[in-house]
């Protein structure tokens, strides 16, 4: 994503280093040079790190600080697991331990001072602290983060908690992203944002009848800000590049011609004639292409031409 216009620039299927490798075809195709990128942020997959090792060698890598973050409540939930077989009073209390202080309810925040208490001796309860002790690393001025984190993990890995021992090697073998957070302060959640609007017009839409065309539309609906409704278009199909005004394409998306096909609508409900029908569009006479495009398109069910 570009992360000042906030425009899907690329999208595939895939979390492996074959999707790096696609990205940086893709941006070869289009007068890019992977070898100019200097920055990446992404999870600790080693897949994705694999990949962009190999397409993109003068990135440095940021691990994202919302998965660094939900590793290691997967460690305290994993401690609470354990520790819930002969301490019942855990039972129920998941989301008590995974929540921010802030947003618990009164009777959340109730259980937590009840749980955390000095006499329950309770090790989810240590693994809580050592949470909360890992997140003021994110609040470290720079030059005091690396000293801050390799205390937490030299305390850390002598806690006897073994979960939270996992979590500090992995930190160990991830330092230099981890750290690299302080430097360029970039994170996933715009990209996390534009997913969440892509998912919710799947849902909208009951779904795509494969992941190509859901990619197709991801640009639009990422671009738009907003979710769209379940039929945004009507026939005759016409070209995204004439598309409203409060639906704004991303840079260079005019540039291509593709056929998409909206899942909500069709030629043939328009028609009111029988769902086999297919409808033959001239792709000049509704976006002016022409011979871009190979003259005239052929339209069946609800696709049409973008440019």
């Amino acid at each position: 994503m570009d992360l000042d216009t906030r425009a899907v620039l690329f999208a595939t299927d895939g979390r492996d280093a074959a999707t790096v490798a696609r990205f940086a075809a893709d941006l070869a195709a289009h007068g890019g040079d992977a070898t100019q990128i200097a920055s990446v942020c992404c999870d600790m997959s080693p897949a994705l790190i694999s990949g962009i090792a190999q397409r993109l060698p003068a990135a440095e890598i940021t691990f994202d600080r919302y998965h660094v973050i939900q590793a290691l409540n997967s460690a305290v939930d994993e401690v609470r697991r354990g520790e819930r077989r002969h301490r019942p009073e855990l039972a129920g209390s998941k989301y008590v331990w995974l929540k921010r202080p802030q947003r618990l309810s009164a009777r959340q925040a109730e259980t937590l001072a009840w749980l955390t208490r000095p006499s329950s001796r309770l090790a989810t309860a240590r693994a809580y602290r050592w949470r909360w002790d890992f997140d003021g690393f994110y609040d470290q001025p720079p030059e005091l983060a690396r000293a801050y984190l390799a205390r937490w993990c030299r305390g850390a890995s002598r806690s006897r908690l073994e979960p939270v021992k996992r979590f500090a090697r992995m930190v160990d073998r991830h330092w230099d992203g981890i750290l690299q957070w302080h430097r360029t302060k970039v994170s996933n959640g715009i990209l996390e944002g534009a997913n969440s609007l892509v998912q919710a017009a799947k849902r909208k839409a009951r779904g795509y009848r494969n992941k190509h065309k859901m990619i197709t539309t991801t640009p639009g609906i990422a671009a738009s800000g907003t979710r769209p409704s379940a039929k945004p278009w009507t026939w005759p199909p016409t070209c995204l590049g004439a598309a409203p005004a409060d639906v704004p394409l991303p840079p260079g998306y005019r540039a291509r011609h593709t056929v998409i096909r909206w899942p909500m609508y069709s030629a043939a409900r328009s028609a009111r004639s029988s769902p086999s029908s297919v409808a033959t569009v001239s792709c000049s006479a509704h976006c002016g292409c022409g011979p871009a495009h190979g003259g005239a398109g052929r339209s069946e069910g609800n696709e049409f031409c973008v440019t």
